[in-house]
């Protein structure tokens, strides 16, 4: 069997990336609804605060209800740019690095391993006609079994060097795409969970 115990080694951390990228992209999703539950409560809840603002006036409590109801639209507002922005766009990055971009790869790694195996065969046939009795069939034998492995050696290397190409790139671009959306992600829910309607617009202004 033709190895490459480094390059295995790189499929096999490669693998458990999209484990672990997964797991985060599900957490992420199921985070993305809870949020999305609570800021529709803040919406409904905004609007009845309002509603009752118009019917206590006696009460000297329209004041407080307006205040209450304003704050409860803005943090709808930032909760909605929080969902729409921030979060959705993580997802989006994390689903297209799992499912698009690792996904690719790791078609590349079957293709190679697949492409080793007609490879390694090849090999041993024509390994095996050259110990084989020179009779008269012998020469056509050998160049029909040399041809064989000389195009799926070709294969073979051709998909090696692919493959080692893109585990170089996705690896960069993994982390490019962490840091930025991390960043995001950081920032969103700083500005939320603050009530921080300029920080939340200058990420709307940024995406837009």
């Amino acid at each position: 069997k033709t190895s490459d115990l480094e390059l295995e080694k790189k499929v096999e951390t490669l693998k458990d990336t999209q484990r672990q990228f997964r797991h985060l992209y599900d957490l992420a999703r199921h985070l993305y609804t809870q949020y999305g539950q609570v800021i529709y409560t803040q919406k409904i809840l905004g609007e009845v605060l309002t509603d009752l603002s118009h019917k206590y006036l006696e009460d000297g409590l329209t004041d407080q209800f307006n205040i209450t109801a304003t704050t409860q639209r803005i943090m709808t507002k930032n909760g909605e740019a929080l969902l729409g922005l921030c979060l959705n766009v993580f997802l989006k990055s994390m689903s297209t690095l799992c499912n698009t971009t690792i996904e690719d790869t790791l078609n590349t790694v079957k293709e190679l391993e697949a492409s080793r195996l007609k490879y390694d065969a090849y090999r041993s046939y024509l390994e095996k006609v050259r110990d084989s009795p020179r009779d008269f069939h012998y020469t056509l034998k050998l160049q029909e079994a040399e041809r064989n492995f000389t195009k799926h050696q070709a294969k073979y290397k051709r998909l090696h060097h692919d493959l080692n190409i893109k585990l170089k790139f996705l690896d960069e671009n993994r982390i490019k795409v962490c840091q930025k959306h991390l960043h995001l992600f950081q920032r969103g829910f700083l500005c939320y969970i603050n009530n921080n309607k300029q920080g939340m617009d200058e990420i709307m202004q940024q995406f837009n």
